[in-house]
């Protein structure tokens, strides 16, 4: 029954969640990035983000935005995104990740780290996946 209730914890992230934007960014300490959207046709557009500015050491800013910098750990960076976010990361993975570019992602924290997990899953480096237990908002990174 736990594991049935985790597994709809999980795809209810996918599901309800919404797609998110996913900003890609040339220089890692600029913080205006224009997120590249993708229309009906194919072509790719850009989108200026809001003027808000974006924070520092992988913590999020306001708005929803939550930013991977180069300079940390991709444990630290979901960390600090918790602790914002007001939710607590169990890290049990033997994997230490070292996050090698900027990555930018919107929307909530359950989806936002779920978006940065499946991105680094499909580069074929590494098989993590989340468990969500929204009632403690609680998230567990594990290896598969």
């Amino acid at each position: 029954m736990k594991r049935a209730m985790a597994l709809a914890a999980v795809l209810s992230v996918f599901v309800f969640a919404g797609p998110g934007l996913a900003y890609f960014c040339g220089d890692p300490d600029a913080d205006q990035c224009a997120p590249v959207l993708k229309k009906e046709g194919g072509s790719a557009s850009e989108k200026r983000p809001s003027d808000r500015p974006a924070s520092r050491k992988g913590t999020p800013a306001r708005g929803g935005r939550f930013i991977l910098r180069p300079d940390e750990s991709l444990e630290e960076t979901l960390h600090a995104w918790s602790r914002t976010a007001g939710w607590t990361v169990v890290w049990r993975s033997v994997l230490r990740i070292p996050v090698k570019a900027r990555y930018v992602v919107s929307g909530p924290f359950p989806a936002a780290v779920s978006r940065v997990i499946q991105t680094f899953n499909e580069t074929g480096r590494g098989r993590l996946r989340i468990r969500l237990y929204p009632a403690n908002r609680v998230l567990v990174v594990e290896d598969r």
